[in-house]
């Protein structure tokens, strides 16, 4: 597959070998970002996103509405008022990453994260 110019920086692959490149990929495997709040669209996520992941706008507040998600997830943007407890965060079996848009990240249990190697 012949990837676009500029699609990974240089040494991209020694780091993160080809294996876990090629997942980012779009199609089989391609990474899934959840943006949990209410945004009318993705458009800067999924510019910057585009090549290597499926964006899913979840338009939610209530954290009950990530766990229906939440083991497909390798990443979360999350934005406003959706607070993120142990609960939920307990079921994000594939999720590595979790930014926080915005100031603060009171809205994210970082002990509970931290336990499940999420970096926030």
């Amino acid at each position: 597959m012949h990837e676009p110019e500029g699609a990974y920086e240089t040494g991209d692959q020694e780091r993160f070998g080809e294996a876990y490149l090629a997942r980012g990929r779009l199609g089989q495997g391609a990474f899934r970002v959840l943006v949990t709040d209410y945004l009318a669209e993705a458009g800067p996520e999924k510019r910057v996103l585009d090549d290597v992941a499926e964006v899913t706008l979840l338009q939610t507040n209530d954290e009950a509405d990530v766990l229906g998600h939440a083991a497909a997830a390798d990443a979360l943007l999350v934005y406003h008022n959706i607070k993120l407890s142990d609960r939920s965060l307990a079921a994000l079996a594939k999720c590595r990453g979790i930014v926080r848009c915005g100031v603060g990240f009171d809205n994210v249990d970082i002990q509970a994260a931290g336990r499940r190697g999420i970096v926030v």
